[in-house]
């Protein structure tokens, strides 16, 4: 009988140990915030949800999506420091992003368009359906053909690599790699006077590692002065309805900006009539164009 309360006292007790023992933690994901938003840029808050607009200080969750339309974008900012800008056209879902046993990981996954990464710390990962791009303290871009499939990533700064099931490239500052749809290795190669271009219309985080001559706005070609034109009456005018809106010098939005304007602004138009969905206003004394869609 009493090797049978021994046998009830140990089987208890082993199972009020066995209750004690932690569970593996969760670790904690790093909380990531829209800092920016530009024109119509769209966020799914989980897998299930639809997309919604966005606003600043919107929160980003794990699983989320961000997404711009036409001439929109947006600044994301993680609780470490890092920052990530999305372009025009362009989505991503934020897979991973919190603490591992070697530091911070984060994760995107692109389906389109173009992202500049300013990592903190850490490293980051960009998947797309081509390969994977990762940075470790640096700063790096990929743009993502969704009609090609084709990637190009860019290395301002640090340390980038880029990879498929063909092989890997390492590369660094100044340096760029591209990720073909057709299963390629990838190919390193250096980066362009028009992505430093692009960092530096696009990224203000950058403007420490760029040449001074890339912010400066070309003066323009000096001509015989013409006659003062006889002032027409002033048209209709317009109100903003976004957040930021950008005045382009023409009918495009790769054209370049002339200013932008704010919510509830009012423009004047020059012209009565829209063209392809922009319309002219008359913006510091100049003629620009505005995308139709923001201006009613």
């Amino acid at each position: 009988m009493k090797k049978y309360y021994l046998f009830i006292f140990t089987a208890i007790l082993l199972f009020w140990l066995s209750s004690c023992v932690p569970l593996t933690p969760v670790p904690p994901s790093i909380s990531a915030l829209i800092g920016e938003v530009e024109n119509d840029v769209s966020l799914k808050r989980t897998a299930e949800s639809p997309f919604e607009e966005a606003f600043v200080n919107d929160e980003v969750k794990v699983n989320a999506q961000v997404k711009t339309s036409e001439d929109s974008r947006t600044r994301i900012d993680l609780s470490s420091g890092t920052v990530i800008r999305l372009g025009p056209e362009s989505i991503f879902t934020l897979e991973i992003n919190h603490e591992t046993d070697n530091g911070l990981l984060t994760r995107l996954k692109v389906e389109g368009g173009q992202i500049w990464i300013v990592l903190n710390g850490g490293s980051l990962e960009v998947e797309t359906s081509s390969g994977l791009a990762g940075v470790r303290g640096s700063y790096m871009s990929t743009g993502y053909d969704s009609e090609s499939g084709d990637v190009r990533i860019t290395c301002l700064e640090g340390h980038c690599a880029a990879e498929n099931e063909s092989g890997a490239v390492e590369f660094t500052t100044g340096e760029a790699a591209d990720l073909s749809a057709d299963g390629a290795p990838p190919i390193k190669s250096e980066m362009t006077a028009e992505e430093f271009q692009m960092w530096a219309d696009n990224v203000p985080e950058a403007k420490s590692l760029l040449p001074a001559e890339l912010f400066i706005t070309p003066m323009p070609t000096a001509r015989e002065p013409t006659p003062t034109p006889t002032p027409t009456p002033k048209l209709d005018s317009c109100t903003v309805t976004s957040t930021y809106l950008h005045i382009r010098t023409c009918a495009d939005s790769s054209c370049e900006t002339l200013g932008y304007v704010e919510l509830d602004d009012t423009l004047e138009l020059a012209q009565s009539e829209s063209e392809d969905g922009w319309i002219s206003v008359i913006f510091e004394e100049e003629e620009g164009w505005v995308n139709a869609a923001f201006c009613e």
